[in-house]
């Protein structure tokens, strides 16, 4: 169970974080400031 839910997570979530990323701009300006 543990091998298959990394290793379809792996994937998508790159996917995922890739799409989002762009597609959704910083709802909390704050949380950047404060992380850079």
């Amino acid at each position: 169970m543990g091998r298959s839910v990394t290793n379809c997570t792996r994937p998508f979530s790159l996917r995922d974080l890739a799409l989002a990323i762009p597609r959704h701009p910083p709802i909390h300006p704050a949380t950047s400031q404060i992380e850079l």
